[in-house]
């Protein structure tokens, strides 16, 4: 009691990574709605994986269509299992 396994420490997050998505969203909209809601007084989502700045963009424009309030649209890092990212991360030397 009280040992941390060193092989699996409990602040590592080793669980599958799975994107939060609508199922067959009519519109555009209707997927928003159902991961931005209402509060805040703007709206910044942030997107992971493989994207061109297009199609952040396009994200962008069609998330500002649906909403009144501003919109800011981010390309973050890819997160990878262990809690590292997989860019823009340096290792100590």
């Amino acid at each position: 009691m009280g040992q941390v396994d060193p092989h699996r420490p409990p602040w590592v997050f080793d669980c599958k990574l799975t994107a939060r998505t609508t199922p067959n969203p009519e519109k555009f909209d209707e997927a928003l709605r159902q991961h931005v809601g209402r509060p805040g007084h703007w709206i910044d989502l942030e997107v992971r994986g493989d994207c061109s700045d297009a199609e952040l963009e396009l994200i962008r424009r069609l998330a500002q269509e649906a909403d009144t309030r501003p919109v800011v649209v981010r390309h973050v890092a890819k997160l990878i299992s262990a809690g590292q990212e997989e860019a823009g991360h340096d290792e100590p030397s």
